[in-house]
């Protein structure tokens, strides 16, 4: 299976993601490759059979680039599955908006594509590294998203 994963990352957090999918679906034997949605286009995520996108937590929602980058990807791949991945801040170190922002998402991609699952991971703090054991939670979404595909 042929799996693109779009990225928006900040401090590196979401890079390290897809950096870490494209390992583990390789491994899985699939082909998989990332893009970075401030250097790349939906254009070039065609013929893909999955989708994964990975973003920060800003303000409440995805950031504004990878809201475009979903609009664009969802003109060109109505009808195909994908996942959902969003970093932010663990409870008590700030606002926390995962829900939102996976809602926000989703929203604009709803109806038009079809949504297997999502997943909130935590950084530390803002520009730390991610909460360990992410890699544990990746694999299991793996699982569950290549399991309904």
């Amino acid at each position: 299976m042929k799996v693109a994963i779009a990225f928006q990352s900040s401090y590196g957090h979401n890079k390290a993601i897809a950096d870490y999918l494209c390992q583990a679906l390789e491994s899985r034997g699939h082909v998989a490759a990332s893009f970075d949605v401030k250097k790349s286009s939906p254009a070039e995520m065609a013929g893909s059979d999955l989708f994964l996108f990975s973003s920060p937590t800003h303000i409440g929602r995805a950031p504004r680039r990878m809201r475009a980058f979903l609009k664009g990807t969802v003109e060109k791949e109505a009808g195909k599955p994908y996942g959902l991945i969003c970093t932010k801040l663990p409870a008590g170190a700030g606002p926390s908006h995962e829900t939102v922002t996976l809602e926000s998402m989703q929203d604009i991609l709803r109806g038009d594509m079809k949504h297997l699952d999502s997943l909130s991971l935590d950084s530390l703090k803002i520009k730390g590294p991610l909460r360990e054991g992410f890699e544990e939670k990746l694999d299991k979404f793996l699982d569950d998203i290549l399991s309904k595909v």
